[in-house]
């Protein structure tokens, strides 16, 4: 009877284990193809300094919700929010560029009139919204950058972060006093330091994302 309960529960941990093997496969493989494919890419500098110099600010807010400094924590928590932001906005550009064209994407051409996907550089000197070019293209870059809608908006939240948000927390750091937020208060000062460290260094490492690009 005994080793007719353990053959049972020995199967009964083979089944659960096969479920969790079938459940876990396509996550894990999708993640190892996701590396695999970020450490491929052109916009890897680019890429690991936003995920690096983010991943902070948002870890840091997350972690001063239980803290009773109502100043410090009140510029962390939304602070995180931008960061993730950054994140996002940095994988949307990424993807963006490198995005094959559909068969009936207009692109551009001579006579300045839209036509179907057909073999072309991709490179124009007037691009308009309606020729974003093709992957990984000087055109589509500049189209992504400038007349994409979705990168309008995140310009735009990117100014108010930095000329508002950033000074804002500057602030008040400096006009904290109280012995009892030192932990949150370096929270505050990791993330100020790594905000404008991302605002210096983002557009060299775009930069090198695009000479590897080209080259």
């Amino acid at each position: 009877r005994d080793h007719h309960l353990s053959s049972q529960n020995e199967n009964m941990a083979a089944v659960i284990c096969d479920l969790i093997g079938d459940i876990c496969r396509p996550i894990c493989s999708g993640v190892s193809f996701g590396c695999r494919e970020v450490f491929k890419s052109p916009f890897l500098p680019y890429l690991a300094l936003t995920f690096a110099l983010n991943t902070p600010g948002v870890v840091y807010g997350l972690k001063s919700l239980g803290s009773s400094c109502g100043d410090l924590k009140g510029w962390l928590f939304p602070n995180a929010f931008f960061c993730l932001l950054h994140m996002i906005a940095a994988y949307y550009i990424v993807n963006k560029i490198r995005e094959p064209n559909s068969s009936d994407l207009p692109i551009a051409t001579n006579d300045n009139s839209p036509k179907e996907n057909t073999a072309t550089t991709g490179f124009s000197l007037m691009p308009n919204e309606d020729t974003p070019g093709e992957e990984n293209s000087f055109q589509r870059i500049k189209h992504v950058l400038c007349y994409d809608k979705n990168m309008a908006v995140y310009i735009i939240v990117f100014v108010v972060w930095l000329i508002v948000w950033m000074p804002m927390g500057l602030k008040r750091r400096l006009g904290a006093d109280n012995d009892d937020c030192d932990d949150v208060a370096h929270y505050v000062d990791v993330s100020i330091a790594c905000g404008y460290m991302f605002f210096s260094l983002v557009g060299v490492a775009f930069t090198c994302s695009l000479c590897c690009l080209r080259s």
